[in-house]
């Protein structure tokens, strides 16, 4: 799947397979993209080769980005909510997502006594 997604897909993989814990796996193409970022901030990754490359692909697979809506792109940097079970796993979220809500009350519904139908109160 990886070999199809992108034309360097086959750079994450070792003789055309996942590496295994503790083989070494050189990313070059991913190692340039880092020293451009580092030299230009965020133009080195919005604008330029790098930009170029993500339009290309997603072009590539019927997407119609351009390179102007990754120079005009803006991010928000927004602070998250965070919800602690059992004191002792926190969890983040982005405010904008239910997940956190959602996967709270799944965790406190899991974690309470179990009741049995025995002492259930009966319909009247």
């Amino acid at each position: 799947m990886i070999k199809n997604a992108s034309p360097n897909g086959n750079e994450m993989l070792l003789n055309g397979k996942a590496p295994l814990p503790g083989q070494i796996v050189q990313l070059p193409n991913l190692a340039k993209t880092f020293r451009e970022v580092v030299a230009k901030g965020k133009d080195g990754f919005y604008k330029g080769r790098v930009a170029q490359a993500i339009v290309n692909l997603i072009q590539s697979k019927g997407g119609v980005m351009e390179l102007e809506d990754l120079a005009n792109h803006k991010s928000t940097v927004v602070e998250p909510i965070k919800y602690t079970y059992a004191n002792e796993v926190t969890i983040y979220e982005v405010r904008r997502s239910h997940s956190l809500s959602t996967l709270s009350t799944i965790l406190n519904v899991t974690s309470a006594p179990q009741m049995d139908k025995a002492s259930l109160p009966k319909a009247r």
